[in-house]
């Protein structure tokens, strides 16, 4: 058919199709990297760790059991040595060797109180170049898996050259006598699960952006430490809980510093957020942690300063951010239209340009308030969420990634045409009204019917006992 006028073409015979030439070794489509995947399958998983067989790539280890549990302990930085394909049922999955991960933080990775222990939880973040059939990608990736067993790793494996040979310390002695000491390391050995990739700084937002939906962040220091420093008695690792709500606490906190002049919140990435403030926000503040000589080299007294300072940071968010957290999160603390995140430092930056930069970790147990009847009832008003309230996929259940996914959101409807925009508020604000309409109505008789029923039955029942 000419639909436009054109000159009627002869038909040619369709060409034959070209066999796609298939990507070298080690080189992945690029198409795998759109947007933020997440790889599972072992064939894929196996392509992606080879960069581990040609560079030494360092990577941030974190325990999420114990980073729940306490201030300092629970994460580490190390190496990743080499991997391996492993059989394990019918499955076969990659195992990473981690050399033993030191804390930065002034913590113990492992604490003598809570060993590694088989099948427990491990993620790692790394960054690493990746070729791919359009160029070479530098990326950031978080890897998930279960720590297995720690054991002594040699690069060549004697009897299988090319591979690595990893085992107990006894069967190192057997295969290679007093020399293991030398040629081997020890590692942890961990089964990857699945791998996140991102083409930025792990899913980091930055000023700029944070600008349109977080406004006049302020910092609180508690000396002494605030709650979340302090175990409660009796009840393990669950710290300690507080009888009144975030107002009441940080009105009756004796010497408590609250920064807000010149204060920005630069930078917010997983479970960490950075401030930049013209002087030393610790200064002045009424406690040995915040002594001169303590506040010279902030970063060499990093666990001394945490266990004796609390950091609590506060901000306002916008409309749409305040909806979506109150519909996810309805017990956060504080005020609706803002949002209060227990901090631990993890280390401060001089400016070249004058002023620090600091940089803290999200304190991972979520900060609650009991509100209505749950407060009548005499419980605490403010309290740390128990680990067993947590959702198994925790990592998006407290406040800060509630608050992190909210904002993602908001940027991707914000980057929508203004057309495409006006269709979605037009649909929500008719579905909203509908709501409205059908509030406390029966729309349907049979349900009608069953709930008078339900009711009738409770009601014989109370009169027969």
């Amino acid at each position: 058919m000419n639909l436009f006028g054109q000159n009627k073409e002869v038909k040619k015979a369709p060409a034959a199709p070209q066999a796609s030439t298939p990507a070298p070794p080690g080189v992945l489509d690029a198409a795998l990297f759109e947007g933020l995947p997440t790889f599972h399958d072992a064939d894929t998983l196996n392509r992606l760790f080879r960069v581990f067989k040609e560079e030494a790539v360092t990577a941030k280890v974190e325990r999420p059991r114990v980073m729940s549990t306490a201030l300092d302990a629970g994460r580490g930085t190390g190496s990743v040595r080499g991997y391996a394909l492993r059989k394990f049922g019918e499955e076969v999955r990659p195992v990473i060797f981690l050399s033993a991960p030191r804390s930065e933080t002034g913590g113990s990775f492992a604490p003598v109180d809570q060993p590694l222990s088989p099948g427990e939880p491990i993620q790692f973040h790394y960054g690493a170049a990746i070729p791919t059939t359009k160029e070479v990608k530098t990326l950031n990736f978080t890897a998930k898996g279960v720590y297995l067993a720690t054991s002594i790793y040699v690069p060549q494996d004697p009897n299988n050259p090319g591979k690595p040979w990893s085992g107990t310390r006894e069967q190192a002695e057997k295969v290679f006598g007093k020399e293991y000491l030398v040629r081997g390391e020890e590692v942890l050995e961990v089964r990857v699960s699945d791998v996140s990739a991102f083409s930025h700084r792990t899913a980091a937002l930055t000023r700029d952006v944070l600008a349109n939906y977080i406004f006049t962040p302020k910092i609180y220091i508690l000396p002494g430490g605030g709650p979340w420093n302090k175990r409660s008695q009796g009840s393990g690792h669950y710290f300690e809980g507080v009888p009144n709500d975030i107002a009441t606490l940080l009105e009756k906190t004796e010497g408590i510093k609250a920064v807000t002049s010149g204060l920005v919140l630069v930078e917010c990435g997983v479970d960490t957020v950075s401030l930049t403030h013209p002087e030393m926000i610790m200064a002045d503040v009424d406690h040995e942690a915040a002594r001169p000589m303590m506040l010279r080299d902030p970063n060499k007294n990093l666990r001394e300063i945490n266990a004796g300072l609390g950091f609590l940071l506060e901000f306002e968010v916008s409309d749409p951010i305040r909806e979506a957290l109150m519909r996810t999160m309805p017990n956060k603390a504080g005020k609706e239209t803002f949002v209060y995140l227990p901090l631990n430092l993890a280390g401060t930056v001089q400016l070249s340009t004058g002023g620090w930069r600091y940089n803290f970790l999200i304190f991972p147990r979520d900060l609650v308030e009991d509100r209505g009847a749950q407060r009548k009832r005499g419980g605490l008003g403010l309290k740390f969420a128990p680990l067993y309230a947590l959702h198994p996929k925790s990592e998006d259940q407290n406040t800060y990634r509630k608050l992190m996914i909210a904002i993602g959101q908001r940027i991707k409807d914000d980057s929508k045409p203004e057309n495409e925009r006006a269709k979605i508020a037009s649909v929500a604000s008719a579905m909203e009204a509908r709501q409205r309409e059908m509030h406390d109505k029966h729309v349907d008789d049979k349900l009608k019917q069953a709930f008078q029923k339900r009711q009738e039955a409770r009601r014989q029942k109370d009169m027969g006992a």
